[in-house]
């Protein structure tokens, strides 16, 4: 019984020995991909230097329609005819036609609320 454990452990610091002189040939381990994006930055940790205002509302939604020679004229309609209300504390929505956008003034963003808006921004991407 006793050989048989000896013989055990020989032969498994072997392997262990194989597996080192291979990994050590083979080379460093190739470098770490990169990883998640870093988590939003904190409504607490940006500046309140400037206020979210009407006009700042209305760049950040037309921001999200293409450069496209489309896309361009639909920020210019976009900024003579959209309807802007104040919705929250530095939240604004934004109606042009069916299409309804929430502007969030931390992180300075927007997104669309529904699916005529999301058609827009899909047909402002497309080129002339």
């Amino acid at each position: 019984m006793r050989g048989f454990v000896i013989g055990w452990v020989v032969a498994f610091s072997l392997v262990g020995l194989g597996a080192l002189g291979i990994g050590s040939a083979l080379g460093p381990a190739p470098p770490r991909a990169a990883g998640p994006a870093p988590p939003p930055v904190s409504v607490e940790a940006v500046p309140t230097a400037a206020p979210f205002t009407q006009d700042a509302a209305l760049d950040v939604v037309a921001g999200r329609l293409a450069s496209t020679s489309k896309g361009a004229q639909f920020r210019l309609e976009l900024r003579r005819s959209a309807q802007v209300t104040y919705h929250s504390a530095d939240h604004w929505t934004i109606r042009w036609g069916p299409a309804s956008w929430t502007a969030h003034g931390p992180g300075r963003y927007a997104e669309p609320d529904n699916e005529a808006a999301r058609r827009l921004e899909a047909e402002a991407a497309i080129p002339l």
